[in-house]
């Protein structure tokens, strides 16, 4: 795909323009971008700790119903109150912050620009975190919610056509 093509793909994908750099990360099935990067601070040198962001219209959606329901709270719980679970969130959650540090950020941040780890802030950049890294248990706990990861309309496909 060239950068024009991606370009319009991934604002149709998020509603706006990405701002700052950026490139794809992680792409699905159909090969279209599902996880973006983008560089820690904006052309103006305003700090943009987010560094992943999910632009699969699919998994928005369905995060976006999950956010805003019982779901979150219920896998924050069990997270935080399994000692095994709530080590390999904050491990996972601490080689976010070391990542961001090696871009040159320079404050402790978590996923999601949280100040604290986990807060689960926001469960959009965890699982795009999740989908580039591999490693975080709220993550996995969300996406063993949904019946599939991608979408089987190809919406991205026929946007783009």
């Amino acid at each position: 795909m060239v950068q024009r093509s991606l370009d319009s793909i991934v604002e149709y994908q998020l509603d706006r323009p990405p701002r700052g750099n950026w490139w794809p990360r992680v792409f699905c099935p159909y090969g279209f971008p599902m996880v973006i990067e983008t560089e820690p601070f904006l052309v103006d040198g305003t700090p943009f700790p987010t560094l992943f962001w999910l632009t699969c219209p699919y998994l928005k959606e369905e995060i976006s119903r999950m956010e805003s329901g019982p779901v979150k709270v219920d896998i924050m719980n069990r997270v935080r109150q399994d000692r095994a679970a709530s080590t390999e969130e904050l491990q996972s959650e601490e080689l976010y912050s070391e990542y961001l540090k090696r871009q040159g950020f320079n404050r402790e941040l978590y996923v999601g620009g949280s100040r604290f780890p986990l807060t689960f802030k926001c469960i959009h950049a965890l699982i795009a975190w999740y989908l580039v890294s591999h490693r975080g248990v709220a993550a996995q706990l969300v996406l063993a919610e949904l019946e599939r990861t991608y979408c089987e309309d190809k919406r991205c496909e026929h946007r783009h056509e």
